[in-house]
């Protein structure tokens, strides 16, 4: 006769915990993805700069890019959000009825803060694009960044 024996492991954490975890806020920068909130962790002991918004011909290579995807795949950034708020009245509403696939970057663009700084390193934004475009959105002049000298190692997210 044969005998069958089940041993349960418990783990370390109830699986709900492990699902309800906070995921790290991530950057992909030079083919690596950075932990944000360690940059900003750092970015804390560097002097407050303003990023000057009404210079639109600078900002001219950061608006063109197409950092995000769509729902469906499809690649956006913030010339095309923009466009479309400034084509519908001012109004996000509208833009979600003609754009609704842009509802994850309509939401983050109507909740997020001009008080987080955006991080700045060697002229590229490292986090920050939907604060950026809300600022140009809202008209406003200028919104606080911090420029990184350097991406540590330390803030390498090890998948």
């Amino acid at each position: 006769m044969l005998r069958y024996s089940l041993m349960i492991e418990t783990p370390r954490r109830p699986m709900q915990d492990r699902l309800d975890a906070p995921k790290p806020h991530l950057t992909h920068f030079g083919g690596l993805n950075y932990d944000v909130r360690k940059l900003e962790a750092i970015a804390q002991s560097l002097p407050d700069k303003t990023f000057d918004l009404a210079d639109s011909r600078s900002l001219e290579p950061i608006i063109e890019g197409k950092y995000w995807k769509d729902t469906e795949g499809a690649s956006i950034g913030p010339s095309d959000l923009i466009s479309a708020f400034h084509e519908n009245g001012r109004n996000w509403q509208q833009v979600l009825a003609g754009h609704p696939t842009w509802s994850e970057h309509v939401a983050k663009l109507r909740r997020v803060s001009y008080a987080t700084p955006v991080l700045v390193y060697k002229g590229h934004v490292i986090d920050g694009i939907h604060r950026l475009t809300k600022a140009l959105c809202d008209g406003v002049e200028g919104i606080p960044f911090k420029e990184l000298d350097e991406l540590p190692a330390a803030a390498i997210h090890a998948d």
